[in-house]
């Protein structure tokens, strides 16, 4: 699905545009696209025959929707949707340009070598790119390749639907052996008010061990989990993290003694059997 499209002049066209029942050209893939869309659905062009192999194809309605909530939370003539740079032939989702920033809608599976490509294309040319995943494939309890490279980056989650109710949101969760054990706190940052990130902003609290990795991000947005740390109660927020995450790692090691002395336990039954065993077939001979 696409919001913009090549008319038979060659024009940038949007789907507010567009005229349906009318041949346009999808600026990704060159293939026939038109327009659809109405009361009950955002207007937006659509592939007569789906392309696998193009980006814009594989869009879905609450793809759309997360975008147009970040072009009404961003200022006005400041941004743009699916804005084509073409010294790198990449369509971004959404631009913020007086921040240099470019983000990024992810609701289908990615590779993390494909997220290394985009951030380090869009670096070429001064962007720093900010990822959105959908929790209707990223947040789950099984954690995906790409959460764990993006854990030192700036991304948050999204739960935005095909009619644009939901919202963007931050969390801070538990991250053990590759699952995701516990989420401690649910926050909705403001995308439209990106800070610097400076260590030393933090570096008088005493941070829970899963903080670690977003010290290594380079911004934060006002109202995430790294702003609430900052804020004025900060000091509390950060202790209730710390509890949560210090009451997990207390009933993995209580788990941990109790497996040991189950195991303990079970060898020293086997011991006392088989020696019970031997000196009753002594005592039978």
């Amino acid at each position: 699905m696409n919001l913009y499209a090549i008319d038979d002049r060659g024009r940038v066209i949007s789907a507010g545009q567009a005229v349906k029942q009318r041949d346009y050209q999808c600026r990704e893939c060159g293939a026939v696209v038109r327009l659809r869309g109405g009361i009950h659905r955002q207007h937006h062009f659509y592939h007569l025959s789906h392309n696998r192999s193009c980006v814009l194809s594989g869009k879905s309605l609450s793809h759309l929707q997360v975008q147009y909530y970040l072009q009404r939370i961003l200022p006005d003539n400041e941004c743009a949707l699916e804005w084509r740079f073409e010294e790198i032939g990449r369509i971004a989702d959404v631009v913020w340009f007086t921040r240099m920033l470019v983000f990024e809608v992810q609701c289908s599976d990615i590779t993390v070598e494909e997220v290394e490509k985009r951030n380090a294309d869009y670096q070429q040319l001064g962007f720093t790119v900010i990822w959105i995943l959908h929790d209707h494939r990223y947040n789950k309890q099984k954690i995906h390749p790409v959460e764990l490279f993006l854990r030192s980056r700036t991304f948050y989650y999204t739960n935005i639907s095909s009619d644009g109710e939901g919202v963007i949101y931050d969390q801070y969760d538990i991250i053990d052996e590759g699952m995701r054990k516990n989420v401690v706190d649910f926050v909705i940052p403001d995308c439209s008010k990106p800070r610097d990130f400076l260590f030393t902003d933090l570096q008088h609290l005493s941070l829970p061990r899963g903080m670690s990795r977003r010290l290594e991000r380079q911004l934060f947005f006002e109202g995430d989990i790294v702003s609430r740390c900052l804020s004025g109660d900060g000091k509390s927020f950060v202790e209730k993290l710390r509890a949560v995450e210090w009451h997990y790692l207390s009933r993995k090691r209580w788990k941990g003694v109790m497996r040991f002395f189950d195991g303990t336990k079970s060898v020293i039954l086997r011991l006392y059997f088989g020696f019970f065993r031997m000196m009753l077939e002594r005592a039978c001979r």
